[in-house]
């Protein structure tokens, strides 16, 4: 999950642009990510940080997919009990 969240943070993605993300559109290399999108957004490119490459470098490499869940719907469903967790540690509901 840290490393989904850092994602969303440095990248500015959806959730469903997460879930999407393949092996083949990330170069680990150059340090960028290909972004495919959702909704009526354009397509991008964006740079990313070192200590999410070396993240992402750690994860299983079992499908063809980064974060592999059974559906887009557990993958939400921890990021909303996730952030519920951090709204309530932190007094801040707005989160």
């Amino acid at each position: 999950m840290a490393t989904f969240l850092q994602l969303l943070k440095e990248t500015g993605m959806r959730c469903g642009e997460a879930y999407n993300l393949k092996w083949i559109d990330i170069d680990f290399r150059n340090s960028t990510i290909r972004i495919t999108p959702e909704k009526s957004s354009n397509p991008r490119i964006l740079k990313i940080s070192n200590t999410l490459i070396s993240m992402l470098s750690r994860l299983p490499k079992n499908s063809e997919k980064v974060f592999s869940y059974k559906s887009k719907y557990y993958l939400r469903k921890t990021f909303a009990n996730m952030r519920k967790r951090v709204a309530y540690k932190l007094g801040n509901p707005r989160i």
